[in-house]
């Protein structure tokens, strides 16, 4: 219910007032929603009510563009892929040790920091000027990268 309430109900109230409060301005706006894990059809274990969350915040911000189209308001996503924030590490402890270790190399090849993450998405963001756009740092061809070079380039995020 908390996953519910969190990732759709309060993101979908949260555009409607942001849509409401922009549409009202002559400068309009863009609403940035985040998408996550699940939200490009991922898949693990365990994850099956955050993973559907985030592809509904997907189908809400595909909807939403949508519906803006020829306002002065534009709808966006973006998704900053595994980030090491409190959060993440306060999970660490509710995991059993031994999917968490193998959790640990996952996070550690994909993983990045908020000190890097965060201007990729800022700069991306504020150069942006397509409404229905998804701004993601942790692309798949990244992913791909970190992975093929993980036996050769060891990351310590967490």
């Amino acid at each position: 219910d908390e996953v519910a309430r969190i990732d759709m109900a309060g993101l979908m109230h949260g555009t409607r007032v942001a849509v409401r409060g922009m549409r009202a301005q002559a400068s309009g706006g863009f609403v940035y929603n985040m998408e996550g894990f699940g939200s490009r059809d991922e898949f693990q274990m365990g994850l099956g009510v955050y993973g559907s969350a985030k592809r509904g915040v997907r189908y809400f911000n595909d909807a939403m563009a949508r519906e803006m189209k020829g306002t002065n308001v534009k709808v966006c996503g973006i998704s900053p892929g595994i980030v090491v924030t409190d959060f993440l590490t306060r999970q660490s402890a509710k995991i059993p040790p031994e999917r968490w270790e193998q959790s640990r190399k996952i996070f550690n090849i994909l993983g990045d920091t908020v000190e890097n993450v965060a201007p990729f998405l800022v700069k991306n963001m504020l150069a942006n000027q397509k409404n229905g756009h998804a701004i993601r740092y942790l692309t798949r061809p990244r992913a791909m990268l970190r992975f093929a070079s993980s036996p050769f380039r060891k990351r310590k995020i967490i």
